[in-house]
């Protein structure tokens, strides 16, 4: 075919390749799972109802925020300061500056 495709009714097709850009302008449901082999872009957000996994690293240039509660099993590095609204406990704790201390100390 070297003309346009117009379909005006429902279209079924198996084991289909695009070869070139891919563009829906309403909404796309995918009732399986999807591959993406290369970057993926979003330019608005992103919801979840699920698990995130991810095998390599997570960078962000905004802010990350969490309604629960954040897990970390290996080092958290911070360049910048940190804020607590609640307690901060641990084991054991070390600091190479100064630390500044109002209020009751135990």
């Amino acid at each position: 075919m070297a003309g346009n495709l117009d379909v005006q009714g429902d279209t079924t097709l198996k084991n289909t390749k695009v070869d070139g850009t891919l563009e829906t302008t309403g909404k796309a449901t995918f009732d399986g799972d999807t591959e993406t082999k290369g970057n993926a872009k979003f330019d608005q957000n992103v919801d979840v109802d699920g698990n995130i996994t991810a095998k390599g690293d997570i960078s962000g240039d905004g802010d990350t925020e969490t309604k629960g509660n954040a897990k970390f099993d290996q080092n958290v590095d911070v360049d910048g300061n940190i804020t607590a609204k609640g307690d901060i406990s641990g084991a054991n704790g070390s600091f190479s500056g100064d630390l500044n201390v109002s209020g009751k100390t135990t």
